[in-house]
């Protein structure tokens, strides 16, 4: 035993003063003999024997409180292996808390994350003064485990009360080795080991009988290994029926200004029990707008596809939102999707077989597809702004201005052409080449397909 306050019991020699003030009370007489009380000694004699044993047992009570107030103010400790069983002996306790991506899973209105954060304010509430918790989140992407334990349970409130849900995978081995290394460290201490998890059966590989055996040896002293309480506080149901939003994409991009682009929304029920009237509701930020609000029937094990046209009135990024309200596990409930919106495309054609006349030529056809608006012209928005050139003006244009570069029924190009060409591919832009009956099957497949070298994607076979 030690003593927080050693001096405090000098205090001790206090248990003398009651005895001090008894002796100088005691009342001074002189002994008168008289004759008639010989008859009443024999009969008091014992009452009196009766009366100064209270007084002593009276006395050394007085005493007794004294001294014990005395070595309570001075804060003994016991110290080995009975300290575990004295209510001052500290505790030092480590939570290691499951924050991977199923605690995010919703039962009966609340999530298992909300159950976990009550259990372990719940184990901080049994704590007293002077004991000490070390908090382990486990599930995160990146992080270190080594924490120390602090007395300052209010800051490891504060810092449960703001875990939420991560993307990573519990790895419980690693979490329980460092704790039993943190706790190993306090042998004179109460020490316990709380785990509140969810029990997914991934977060417990590599824990087995060899796992506890190499705990014992390697981290724990021998005769400490029994001294460490370990707990599994579990969380959540065995239930595991999810809905999930899996895609948010857009088919055939790209997206141009002013023109509807095709989405695609994948929903998927993980369950084996069937899914009916699913709310869906699919929005754009900017500007706020709900493209869709619908509900849809999931049977088990089932994806199901939706597709919408909207229309896209602004060019640059545009972020899409589909989101679900099905329970089980919300952070797969909400998928976001940014679609980059560019404005009509530039698109020089260059046209081997230009000839006078509405629609004498193929790049009128092209045309007209490509902006029909503009063609026609009538106000609109048209998919491009189509240029039109003829082979021998095509180095004099600047090929960065356009998106698309078209060949169409171009008879071949010069050698410092088609290197302009190939870098012009390289720096991002697009080149269609549709070859007509004026190509040259060989020139092109000599200069722009290099055997598998060049820009070309495969050889040209002569016209069929």
């Amino acid at each position: 035993m030690i003593f927080t306050n050693p001096l405090i019991l000098a205090g001790v020699g206090a248990a003398a003063v009651p005895l001090v003030l008894h002796l100088l009370s005691r009342s001074r007489y002189r002994t008168v003999d008289w004759g008639a009380m010989m008859f009443l000694v024999a009969a008091d004699s014992r009452q009196q024997q009766r009366s100064r044993l209270r007084q002593w047992l009276l006395l050394l009570i007085r005493m007794l409180i004294i001294a014990l107030l005395a070595v309570a103010l001075a804060r003994p400790v016991i110290e080995g292996r009975w300290a575990m069983f004295t209510p001052q002996a500290r505790t030092t306790a480590v939570i290691v808390f499951d924050q991977s991506a199923s605690m995010g899973l919703e039962e009966s209105g609340k999530s298992r994350l909300e159950l976990a954060r009550d259990a372990a304010m719940t184990i901080l509430m049994h704590c007293g003064s002077g004991d000490q918790v070390a908090l382990m989140p486990v599930g995160q992407a990146a992080g270190s485990l080594d924490v120390t334990p602090t007395s300052d349970l209010q800051q490891v409130a504060r810092t449960i009360a703001e875990l939420s849900p991560s993307a990573g995978r519990a790895k419980l081995s690693e979490a329980i080795t460092a704790a039993m290394t943190t706790l190993a460290k306090y042998p004179k201490d109460i020490r316990a080991l709380y785990l509140i998890t969810d029990r997914q059966a991934v977060s417990f590989e590599g824990i087995d009988d060899d796992f506890a055996a190499a705990i014992a040896a390697q981290v724990l002293p021998a005769d400490a290994a029994n001294s460490i309480r370990a707990m599994i506080v579990p969380v959540g149901t065995h239930e595991s029926e999810n809905v999930s939003v899996d895609a948010l994409t857009l088919i055939s991009p790209p997206a141009v200004k002013g023109q509807p682009g095709e989405i695609e929304v994948s929903l998927a029920n993980h369950g084996d029990t069937a899914r009916p009237a699913v709310p869906l509701v699919v929005r754009r930020t900017n500007p706020d707008e709900i493209l869709l609000e619908t509900t849809i029937n999931l049977p088990p094990h089932t994806t199901r596809m939706l597709r919408l046209n909207p229309r896209f009135d602004q060019a640059g990024p545009q972020l899409l939102n589909a989101s679900i309200r099905a329970g089980g596990l919300l952070s797969d409930d909400s998928l976001d999707a940014v679609i980059d919106v560019l404005p009509p495309l530039d698109v020089l054609v260059v046209s081997g077989d230009q000839r006078k006349g509405r629609f004498k030529s193929e790049s009128d056809f092209l045309s007209l597809a490509l902006a029909p608006f503009s063609n026609l012209k009538r106000s609109g928005p048209d998919l491009a702004k189509v240029t039109v050139v003829e082979p021998p003006k095509l180095p004099t244009v600047d090929l960065a201005e356009f998106d698309v570069v078209v060949l169409a029924n171009v008879p071949q190009l010069p050698v410092p052409m088609v290197r302009t060409l190939e870098q012009y591919i390289y720096d991002g832009g697009g080149v269609l080449v549709a070859p007509g009956n004026l190509t040259r099957v060989d020139a092109y497949n000599e200069l722009l397909y290099r055997d598998g070298g060049g820009a070309l994607p495969a050889p040209l076979s002569p016209a069929t």
